[in-house]
Formats: structure tokens, sequence, C-alpha cells
């Protein structure tokens, strides 16, 4: 699964770089917009003006990555404070999985709370 989505993710992130090398701020912001609002929580350019000019144009290659994944459609993004994420995790894996497979090993319902320690998330996990 890791090669199917690098090779969906690739192409992006590298225009990303090369982007951010030569200075085209604007163009990147409007090009991958939706990432930086997801990975960033940026909504408008002049925000992803300040944040550049705060901490400068080198991102984290691994958040990116998984950015860029879930916005290609490689990966589900779920919030940290979601809630009930069921129905979302069940419709991204019926395209790969068949039926059968998903009532025997789907626990449900599926929460995700990750803000605090011991939260609805880890005893999901254990399980």
């Amino acid at each position: 699964m890791h090669e199917t989505y690098t090779a969906f993710i690739e192409p992006d992130l590298y225009e990303i770089w090369t982007l951010l090398e030569q200075g085209e701020f604007t163009e990147a912001y409007r090009r991958y917009a939706p990432v930086w609002e997801d990975m960033l929580c940026i909504r408008e350019e002049v925000e992803w003006l300040d944040f550049l000019e705060r901490e400068g144009p080198e991102l984290e290659e691994r958040p990116l990555r998984l950015h860029l994944a879930a916005w290609a459609d490689c990966c589900l993004e779920v919030g940290g404070y979601e809630g009930d994420v069921t129905e979302k995790l069940l419709s991204f894996l019926r395209r790969d999985l068949p039926e059968k497979v998903l009532d025997k090993r789907m626990p449900s319902p599926v929460n995700v709370d990750i803000d605090e320690l011991n939260g609805e998330l880890e005893p999901q996990l254990k399980s």
C-alpha cells in the first residue's frame, strides 16, 4: 500500500518543494490550499505567507506526505476530536475490502478523541 500512495503523492511533493525553493509562495498556496488548511489550519493566503515568514519554507516531510496522501484519497484523514468515525472508516475500507471481511474485522463503533490520556481511542486500539 505504501508504494501505491507514494506514486500518487511524489509529483505533488516535488512540485511543492520546487515552488517553495523558487520563492513562489503564492502559487504554492493557490495549488495546495486544501492541504495547507488540513495540515496547518491555514484558510487564507495571508495566513500562509505569515506562516512562511515565521517558520520558513522548509516543511517536515512526514506530515506533508501524510496530508498529501489523504488529499489524494490514498489514506483516511481522521481529526483528533471527531468522535464517532465508524461510517467514515467503513466507507474508506469498502473500496478495497470485501463486505465479509469488514463484518468480521471491523470494531464498531470507532470513536476518535485523543485530547486526553487514555481517551476513547486508546482502549479500542488495544483490542
